[in-house]
């Protein structure tokens, strides 16, 4: 009992510190973005080696050759758009799964109580929604652990009787 307990404890901390990583660092791309363009604007070195990259991968990306620096930079800027608020949700789902971990630790007996798709719902999501997440495999485990009183539990018999 204790086992399963610690397992969604910790996995839970994991999923709130790493989801809380992914949140500030989102943050902090948003809240630096006016000194992200202003570096991009006055660096062309760098702007024209990033367009220069892109080119190279792909033929779509073409029209980057001839367009303007601020062009450049609001194409830049939209990619660093992009990425922090990417970055803001899957730390948020993060979180959220490591709450529900924590909450699980003290509540699974009630929560899980013989409902076995419930169970395989919540491990397939948090699978599909935090991947390549080490605390999935402690969830896991976690969640389908057998408990020593449900080992132990016994059918009703004439010794028994409540």
């Amino acid at each position: 009992m204790k086992t399963k307990k610690v397992l969604y404890t910790l996995s839970g901390i994991f999923n709130c510190v790493i989801g809380g990583l992914g949140c500030a660092f989102g943050l902090m791309f948003l809240a630096l973005s006016t000194l992200i363009k202003s570096m991009f604007s006055q660096s062309t070195d760098v702007t024209s080696s990033f367009v220069n990259a892109l080119v190279e991968e792909s033929s779509e990306y073409e029209y980057l050759l001839s367009a303007s620096q601020d062009e450049i930079v609001s194409f830049i800027m939209k990619i660093v758009y992009i990425v922090s608020v990417v970055l803001i949700l899957l730390g948020a789902i993060w979180i959220t799964f490591g709450v529900f971990n924590i909450l699980l630790g003290n509540r699974y007996q009630t929560f899980f109580d013989n409902r076995r798709v419930l169970k395989i719902v919540f491990v397939v999501a948090s699978w599909l929604l935090l991947i390549f997440n080490i605390a999935n495999i402690t969830t896991t485990i976690a969640v389908f652990r057998k408990s020593g009183s449900e080992e132990k539990q016994k059918l009703y018999s004439v010794e028994n009787k409540s």
